[in-house]
């Protein structure tokens, strides 16, 4: 691991990006305190990133239960009781 400011990396940036690709993970800081960002390899990237997205995996799982479009699905066993919120209304 490797750390430094942001203005060295700029100022020297291909020197960075060439330790990056060796497989260095580069830590770039504000100020000389605080971590703001972090420069790896792509391939270290991929690694890292998952392959799907959370949405896409919980379709999957849950295929059974949804719709073509993706919306749950239940069938009601009777219509909704609209007195019960008329009065609720009413009341108020």
């Amino acid at each position: 691991m490797y750390r430094a400011s942001i203005y060295d990396a700029k100022n020297d940036f291909s020197s960075f990006v060439d330790k990056a690709e060796r497989g260095d993970v580069i830590e770039l800081t504000r100020n000389d305190s605080e971590v703001v960002a972090v420069l790896i390899s792509y391939k270290k990237y991929k690694e890292l990133k998952p392959s799907k997205n959370w949405f896409d995996t919980f379709r999957e799982e849950n295929s059974d239960a949804l719709l073509t479009d993706g919306l749950p699905y239940m069938k009601s066993a009777e219509k909704p009781n609209l007195d019960m919120y008329q009065n609720m209304w009413d009341e108020a």
